[in-house]
């Protein structure tokens, strides 16, 4: 009997321990609820383009106000929000701060973009690039070959016109004008065409989230780009798509264009809530 007993109370003890694990791993899926509601505090600080209320931030982040005070004091003891001791207002504290420049610190943009090239190329099934802001122009940092390869005089090192590319129809529209006045005066003056009108290009790029092209580079090329920012919603980057006329677009080419621009930009630290620029080529 006591052999017994001693088997049953060690079945029961490994039993116990594998549903602790069980629940462990359970409890890891689901993650911890109060965490994701102190974050939403944190989030809506984050987003916001000032201090906040209480009532504010609570509104913002759909927490009640008894609620958020409760998190709000204990993330200002941790330094990860300061509340002001005159008007009473949040906003994000000294180790929010440190956790930012961490996290730029071990971001490289360009190497985030060069990272889905190839993805992007394999799930369009079109020519993928990726370029880069220069004194001259943007340029072609990396070139990845679709299913079906695009044969053109362009390369790596390349500078793209800002005009005649949907590449540089991004930088148009998404840079301080004073880094590309110089050369879109330039192109103005070497251009053969008689209506370039760059207030629209720029207008058409910005309501599209996205810049398209046919033929105006390269006879027989089409194009289309997409922009990539940084957590300050500083355009850091563009990713093109290139295919001919003959071979036109597949269905999900721009879709995945677009999703993969947002994806290496939210990696970036970008959000489209505290960005006027749009991410949306439809």
């Amino acid at each position: 009997m006591g052999i017994q007993i001693r088997a049953v109370s060690a079945l029961d003890g490994g039993g116990s321990r594998l549903s602790q694990r069980r629940i462990a791993r359970r409890a890891t899926r689901k993650g911890v609820k109060s965490v994701e509601v102190g974050m939403a505090l944190v989030t809506a600080l984050a987003e916001s383009t000032g201090p906040l209320s209480l009532k504010a931030l609570g509104a913002v982040a759909k927490v009640p106000p008894g609620k958020a005070h409760r998190y709000l004091a204990s993330f200002a003891r941790c330094e990860l929000i300061a509340q002001d001791a005159e008007t009473g207002q949040y906003d994000l504290g000294p180790l929010a701060l440190r956790l930012g420049f961490a996290a730029q610190n071990r971001i490289d943009a360009l190497q985030r973009g060069m990272l889905c090239l190839e993805r992007l190329a394999r799930e369009s099934g079109h020519t993928a690039m990726l370029t880069c802001w220069s004194q001259q122009g943007p340029v072609i940092l990396r070139w990845v070959q679709g299913p079906r390869p695009v044969y053109t005089t362009l390369s790596l090192g390349a500078v793209l016109p800002l005009l005649r590319s949907a590449t540089g129809h991004i930088y148009l529209a998404y840079l301080p004008e004073p880094l590309t006045k110089q050369l879109v005066a330039r192109e103005v003056r070497l251009s053969t065409q008689t209506k370039l009108n760059i207030v629209s290009i720029k207008a058409q790029v910005r309501q599209a989230g996205c810049a398209q092209v046919s033929g105006d580079l390269i006879p027989g090329l089409i194009a289309a780009a997409a922009p990539v920012f940084d957590g300050r919603g500083t355009l850091v980057s563009a990713l093109t798509l290139i295919s001919t006329t003959t071979i036109g677009w597949s269905s999900v080419a721009r879709t995945r264009l677009l999703g993969t621009a947002r994806t290496v930009s939210r990696e970036l630290g970008w959000s489209a809530s505290t960005s006027s620029r749009s991410l949306s080529c439809e």
